[in-house]
């Protein structure tokens, strides 16, 4: 079975978690959470497996742009929520992880 054959390969991959991942999936997960809502109830809501659902809680997989974006209507809350901390005061005065970016100049 080829869908099987997928959800092996997934569980058998190394995990390398993105801090701003982990971060998001716990505020989702609270969110839910402060709802009453299950992550089986949300994994339906965004058409996916329960456990691929979970694993996007957990920072394992990346939660898509659409997917961040229906969760945010689901929940009846603005997108900025999601990406808010979870005393729920405004981090937007500095990002989430710092980049390491350098100014190059295109001269």
């Amino acid at each position: 079975c080829v869908g099987q054959l997928q959800q092996d390969q997934l569980w058998n991959e190394p995990v390398v978690r993105n801090i701003i991942d982990v971060q998001i999936g716990g505020r989702v997960a609270m969110l839910r959470a402060e709802r009453g809502l299950t992550s089986h109830d949300v994994a339906r809501c965004l058409k996916e497996m329960p456990r691929t659902y979970e694993l996007r809680e957990l920072g394992e997989l990346r939660f898509s742009a659409e997917q961040l974006f229906t969760l945010a209507k689901t929940f009846g809350v603005d997108l900025k929520t999601i990406f808010d901390d979870h005393t729920g005061a405004s981090r937007s005065h500095r990002p989430l992880a710092r980049p390491n970016l350098r100014l190059v100049s295109s001269r």
